[in-house]
């Protein structure tokens, strides 16, 4: 999947990410899950995640035992799934396959062949989770547990907004599936380029490091860096808990960890962090609180993935 450049849509981004990574889960060879298989490949994802993009961790769950936790969650609803036919050794072949990805191939939206486990379910049939289809592909809604398995796009057909209906390293670019641009190609949005590459110029490149002179945009936002207005260079963003001062604080930007949303900013853009709602409480996806992925805001309340729902 591939990560638009703006801060805000990067955190969004980083929930879904883990949260896709997760649905890679397996079965043990009687059909029935196991935790312990869904906890070790939850945490060898987040510990992935965190060397290539510690501020996703940080922003999404506050740390990689959260992260581990939550990712959990999703395996085990996934593997719980009718019509799941992985084992155990598809699971420890797919750990091993994300464990040596480079951290631009994680970022690539090509799944790792070892991670591509066919369910039963064929073309057409309902699902709620990948695993269930022979296609390798469930395709939902926003907001939705529930979808169809179908075969994921190739270069030129349609993709609903995102590169999850696109196949191999192909991207979804203005609802068409498209070759990612390598460094040094024309661009007009980075969610045209390869990877964590950005688009500076109408060029694909790569983001600058902690101390170089930046535009907006410049910076890489996977290291945890921002622009700062003030110096225009590049600088680290900081984290905190809820209940502290976010947004632009003495000149440095501030973001909240653990899902956690900037809430009641100023005109000049400070706010105060109010911590993320809790599975089964209150939520609002325009005013906040927002939920820890893998919930999502649903009806006005934090609900976890359930496709089992799906039959």
């Amino acid at each position: 999947m591939k990560a638009v450049r703006f801060f805000s849509s990067t955190l969004m981004f980083g929930s879904a990410l883990v949260a896709a990574l997760a649905c890679s889960g397996s079965s043990d060879d009687g059909g029935g899950s196991s935790g312990t298989d869904c906890q070790s490949f939850a945490k060898t994802l987040c510990q992935r995640l965190g060397q290539c993009a510690p501020i996703l961790i940080s922003a999404s769950y506050g740390d990689q035992a959260k992260c581990a936790q939550r990712l959990a969650i999703s395996c085990e609803a996934d593997l719980a799934a009718p019509d799941v036919t992985a084992t155990t050794a598809d699971l420890g072949k797919c750990i091993d396959a994300y464990s040596a990805a480079s951290c631009d191939s994680l970022f690539a939206n090509d799944t790792p062949a070892a991670c591509r486990i066919a369910g039963a379910r064929g073309d057409g049939e309902k699902c709620g989770a990948d695993l269930q289809c022979q296609s390798q592909h469930c395709s939902t809604a926003p907001g939705s547990d529930c979808g169809t398995c179908r075969k994921l796009a190739a270069a030129g057909e349609p993709c609903n907004g995102t590169s999850e209906d696109c196949e191999g390293a192909l991207l979804c670019v203005n609802d068409v599936c498209a070759t990612p641009v390598a460094a040094g190609g024309q661009c007009t949005s980075g969610d045209q380029c390869v990877g964590t590459l950005i688009c500076k110029g109408g060029t694909c490149a790569k983001a600058l490091g902690a101390g170089e002179a930046c535009d907006q945009g410049d910076c890489d936002l996977f290291a945890g860096l921002f622009c700062d207005p003030a110096s225009k260079t590049c600088k680290a963003v900081k984290f905190v808990g809820n209940g502290e001062a976010c947004g632009l604080v003495e000149g440095a930007f501030v973001a909240c960890s653990d899902g956690g949303d900037c809430a009641g900013q100023n005109p000049a853009g400070q706010g105060t962090c109010a911590a993320a709602a809790a599975d089964g409480e209150a939520c609002d996806n325009t005013n906040g609180p927002g939920c820890r992925a893998p919930a999502e805001c649903r009806s006005g309340s934090c609900q976890l993935p359930n496709p089992t729902s799906c039959g």
